[in-house]
């Protein structure tokens, strides 16, 4: 806590978290070894419940109420201690052969977590509680069916590995999870179509508004919340590629076919950049490391450019109406030229998007040459439109939508650079980004010249 460094302190929350989990043990065994009641009265209870299937049950229904697999085992090994009162040593208050099903039947109790986690989420989210389930129940009906037919060779081939009642139970739980997780990665498409079949996908669930990613239920694990609004970002920016696509096309081509797509991904984009910037400022209250504060603050602008983009390919739908209804057209010489530029707005999409996911900043110089090629670009399309207009090869209508396009293409390059300089500048500044780099290297060479002496 008194650590200002950022990785010191996630070492720190480790090392205090793992201490807890063994004085919680330590207090869980001396309530066993305090009370001589409670150890006779359950000791009493498991030698006459050692039915399989009840045992089961029972750490399936204590592992749900608990809704944590990890405290149930945890009881389970402290329960296969020998216990020790008035410093007399009795035996465990669970036997090693009715622990082997309690351990089975937690395995299935720690499901319910997931299965409730997926209320109200996407239908990806429920197939993948169940497949949680099927591994687990599968994995158990495996295991009970062999220690069932088996139960005195398994407890004696567990003696023999270790003395130590509570190492078997654990090196159990282990095992149970290994070899499960070997025998069904061979089933992994047929456990994936039967989620499918037993989750199907709603009729109309491609026209409901959602979030792909993120969940207010996530903000209580903030790494986890940074690294999911991150791919909701991705997500946006794949729509807003995509959709300007559409739009583009729509007015080179002539053709409003996909003009409803466009409508409907635009109304996704807008939902998305609500949605996410209200999931920031919910996340600026959370206890974020400095690097990810930096980050979320980032991300605002981003947002806010990716939904400016996304406008622009409306835009350009609007210009491809207007157009049919009063019949303009390009001229050929227009369409390529108009293509060209497209194409390098295209190509520095995709890079400013890898320069913002993977953070890389050695990259951002490429950024900055082709958004001055751009610029390039669209003082020589404007000039060449001109001469065309002096030679009759193209009509004054036509220059006013060839003038819109030219400049929406270069403000969308505009809008690309400041998500890739949001890497190092929170306004995507590229002057904020340099001067930032410059300190920082500069500050690289004079550590290394101090080493160096």
């Amino acid at each position: 806590m008194a650590s200002k460094n950022d990785k010191v302190k996630r070492i720190g929350f480790a090392v205090t978290g793992l201490g807890l989990m063994f004085v919680g043990l330590s207090f869980m065994s001396s309530a066993f070894n305090s009370s001589e009641t409670l150890s006779h009265g359950l000791r009493a209870l498991f030698v006459k419940v050692d039915f399989p299937l009840v045992l089961i049950l029972v750490g399936i229904v204590c592992t749900a109420l608990f809704q944590s697999s990890t405290a149930m085992t945890a009881l389970v090994v402290t329960m296969a201690a020998p216990t020790v009162i008035n410093g007399v040593v009795g035996a465990p208050i669970i036997p090693m052969q009715s622990a082997l099903f309690v351990i089975l039947g937690t395995n299935i109790g720690t499901c319910v977590t997931a299965l409730i986690a997926s209320f109200g989420a996407s239908t990806n989210a429920k197939r993948t509680a169940i497949i949680h389930l099927l591994f687990n129940a599968i994995g158990t009906v495996v295991f009970t069916t062999f220690i069932w037919i088996f139960q005195s060779q398994v407890v004696r081939f567990f003696n023999l590995l270790t003395s130590s009642t509570q190492m078997q139970v654990a090196l159990f739980h282990v095992f149970f999870n290994v070899i499960t997780t070997a025998m069904l990665v061979p089933f992994i498409k047929p456990l994936t179509k039967l989620a499918t079949l037993l989750v199907r996908e709603k009729a109309d669930d491609e026209s409901i508004l959602k979030m792909q990613y993120i969940d207010d239920r996530i903000l209580h694990t903030p790494p986890i919340a940074v690294a999911q609004v991150l791919k909701e970002v991705q997500h946006m920016a794949t729509l807003a590629y995509d959709n300007l696509d559409r739009g583009f096309n729509a007015v080179i081509t002539g053709s409003l076919a996909e003009r409803e797509k466009i409508k409907k991904e635009e109304e996704k984009i807008n939902f998305i950049n609500k949605g996410v910037a209200r999931y920031l400022i919910k996340m600026s209250s959370l206890n974020l490391t400095h690097s990810d504060e930096k980050l979320v603050g980032s991300l605002h602008h981003v947002i806010g450019d990716l939904e400016r983009i996304g406008d622009h390919a409306e835009n350009f739908l609007e210009q491809a109406e207007e157009m049919q209804e009063t019949d303009v057209t390009f001229s050929d010489d227009a369409v390529g030229e108009l293509t060209n530029m497209y194409n390098k707005v295209r190509d520095m999409f995709e890079k400013s998007v890898h320069v913002f996911i993977n953070r890389s900043v050695e990259e951002l110089s490429q950024i900055s040459e082709i958004e001055s090629e751009v610029d390039t670009m669209k003082r020589i399309l404007g000039n060449n439109h001109i001469m065309r207009l002096n030679n009759g090869n193209c009509s004054v209508e036509s220059g006013t939508h060839f003038y819109a396009l030219i400049t929406a293409l270069e403000r969308v390059a505009d809008h690309l650079t400041n998500v890739a300089f949001s890497i190092k500048s929170p306004s995507g500044s590229q002057v904020e980004a340099r001067e930032k780099i410059a300190r920082e290297n500069a500050k690289h060479r004079h550590g290394g010249e101090e080493k160096a002496h």
